[in-house]
């Protein structure tokens, strides 16, 4: 679903997806790091909101997504 919204809307150049640790919160999970804001208890529905929000996009520009 990520990449897909990636490549549909041209963030191809601004947007880095990584994986990383749960930074000690795993039981809060799935967790999701989009720049310096954590969100807990993710699910594809949330994923989709998420991705709805107005410069959501932005947000990921210098951070990892």
């Amino acid at each position: 679903m990520l990449h897909e919204h990636i490549q549909r809307h041209g963030l191809n150049a601004t947007v880095r997806l990584t994986g990383r640790l749960c930074q000690d919160e795993c039981k809060l999970g799935p967790n999701l790091a989009i720049g310096d804001e954590l969100y807990h208890g993710v699910t594809a529905a949330r994923l989709r909101d998420l991705l709805q929000q107005p410069g959501m996009a932005l947000r990921g520009e210098h951070g990892t997504a």
